[in-house]
């Protein structure tokens, strides 16, 4: 076993081959990488390992953050207000020049193929955190499970009057609506109950301080459909923390940290108000089927072999003009530097570019030269 701390230069410029960063962070980083085998003085071991790295031009000093360096004295070497980068690593003006040059350099050609696939396994594993989000926080109940949970709301028996009101026509409007198709539900008879529900929720909200805006809206759809359902013992209904549109959107922000429910007795009643959801008659479908049937879509599905995505890219975007070629890796360029956002710039791009046929790129060009040959 080598003496502890060898690894330190190693790690610096691991860190740094990603993005650039303050000393104070590339400290925790390296110190979080060696866990339990750290020299005993770790600072001074991480400062040697730095000004070595600088002196063999490895890495560079790029700039300063004061905010970083607390102390009133600044006399001895501090690293944590200096902003570090790699030598090596790539910026988005060297990406661009590569790709300018790489159909006729072989250099530039596996460097653009390198960070490609770094990029690609960077999205795979942000696709399998949130789809591992979705999944885990995703969960089915009875309607009497429902109906229980309800039961306990201060407004339960004053939802029950005012639904009393409505016969099955109105409540079927409200439930095919909120539930099914807003699009083919009569909006006249559902806004009736949904009138009532809003002027309800005007009268409860602040006795009995809602967590949120159409709580009683969302609980009289809840008991629509329990009513509805009550006679199909085995019915689930699915809960979902976010909808579809939110969840397909990359760029929407989930909550990570918050509650996994495991049982029913664990889920407060808050939950099933302002989850999404969906009614499963049969009772057969599992989380998955439920998840697909909602329109939740797992982009690792239908993502390509690193290797295959990148000759797609390539063949696809050589179809094209020079103009709009080098727009397309303008925007290639982006998705594979490091720059805040980029990830969802290569994101997009490769959903995009995934999505066009070769052979029927192929046909549109060679329909185009023959159409110019006949002129």
């Amino acid at each position: 076993m080598g003496r502890k701390g060898f690894q330190i230069p190693d790690l610096i410029l691991k860190e740094l081959s990603t993005s650039q960063k303050s000393g104070k962070l590339l400290k925790d980083k390296v110190k979080e990488e060696l866990y339990l085998n750290p020299p005993s003085n770790f600072t001074k071991a991480f400062n040697r390992a730095l000004i070595k790295l600088i002196e063999s031009e490895e890495i560079k000093i790029v700039d300063y953050d004061s905010s970083k360096d607390k102390r009133k004295n600044k006399q001895a070497f501090n690293p944590d207000p200096i902003v570090f980068d790699s030598s090596k690593r790539l910026t988005r003006p060297n990406i661009n020049e590569l790709l300018k040059n790489m159909e006729t350099n072989n250099d530039a050609y596996y460097k653009i193929k390198r960070l490609f696939k770094h990029k690609q396994t960077e999205l795979e594993e942000l696709y399998k955190k949130r789809w591992k989000f979705l999944e885990n926080r995703t969960f089915n109940v009875t309607t009497e499970d429902i109906e229980d949970k309800l039961y306990d709301l201060e407004y339960y028996h004053d939802i029950l009057e005012l639904l009393s009101n409505f016969d099955e026509t109105q409540q079927n409007a409200a439930f095919e609506d909120y539930y099914v198709d807003s699009e083919k539900a009569d909006q006249d008879l559902a806004s009736d109950v949904y009138y009532l529900a809003d002027s309800l929720e005007e009268k409860y909200e602040d006795k009995y301080m809602l967590v949120r805006p159409g709580e009683v809206t969302a609980a009289t759809i809840l008991l629509i459909i329990v009513d509805k359902f009550e006679n199909s013992k085995n019915s689930k209904i699915f809960f979902y923390p976010i909808s579809p549109f939110q969840f397909n959107d990359i760029q929407f922000d989930l909550d990570y940290k918050s509650t996994v429910y495991n049982s029913n007795s664990d889920i407060p009643v808050e939950i099933f108000l302002h989850y999404h959801l969906t009614v499963d008659p049969s009772g057969r479908m599992t989380k998955n089927d439920a998840l697909y049937n909602k329109g939740f879509e797992n982009p690792l599905e239908v993502m390509k072999e690193p290797d295959i995505a990148f000759e797609h890219v390539i063949d696809i975007i050589s179809t094209y003009n020079e103009e709009e070629k080098f727009s397309l890796y303008g925007i290639l360029g982006k998705g594979l530097s490091d720059e805040p956002g980029s990830i969802y710039v290569f994101a997009d791009f490769y959903k995009e570019i995934m999505k066009i046929n070769y052979s029927d790129r192929l046909k549109t060009i060679l329909g185009i030269f023959k159409e110019s040959s006949r002129d």
